[in-house]
């Protein structure tokens, strides 16, 4: 019976080991995306709005697989969910304003290109600047905060019903 938790353990850090390399591929294309997307450049509003999708995929795609990852460990498993978000609610809370901040900016720009507004005159929009900025300063943050959880996520004691981890959910209780 050991020996069968010992290869489930395995094959979950071998999974595991390849969901992190779809997050780190998909947080590296979002960064070269983002790069591409930047203004003054103009560009054609299909390259825009390609790219902006593109963005989009890799952000969404970036999330569901920490989902998948966090679905993977005991706790979700064994219905301890409350614990589970008590644990990764910083990058849940992060994700979630990235993609927000994100949404916006990117919105705001497509509209602007649709409007054949000069990519130039993006930086005097009203709130555009500003938003533009605190959207940079939390993808920063989202960056950081993907690779913390990812070193979480590589706690082997996670994955198993480890007698430390139940201890300390009852003491918790």
């Amino acid at each position: 019976r050991r020996a069968t938790r010992v290869v489930g353990a395995r094959m979950k850090a071998g999974v595991g080991a390849a969901l992190c390399a779809v997050v780190c591929a998909s947080v590296a294309l979002n960064l070269v995306v983002s790069t591409l997307l930047e203004p003054p450049p103009g560009g054609t509003v299909a390259a825009v709005v390609f790219l902006f999708g593109v963005e989009l995929v890799t952000l969404c795609l970036t999330v569901v697989v920490f989902y998948v990852l966090m679905s993977r460990t005991f706790l979700f498993e064994a219905g301890l969910y409350g614990e589970l978000l008590r644990r990764f609610k910083l990058f849940l809370v992060i994700s979630l304003a990235h993609v927000v901040l994100t949404l916006a900016v990117r919105f705001y720009r497509m509209i602007l290109v649709l409007l054949s507004f000069p990519a130039e005159a993006l930086w005097d929009m009203p709130a555009y600047y500003p938003l533009y900025i605190v959207q940079k300063l939390f993808a920063q943050v989202f960056y950081l905060c993907v690779f913390i959880t990812l070193q979480h996520l590589r706690d082997p004691r996670l994955y198993t019903a480890d007698k430390s981890l139940l201890h300390k959910l009852r003491l918790n209780l």
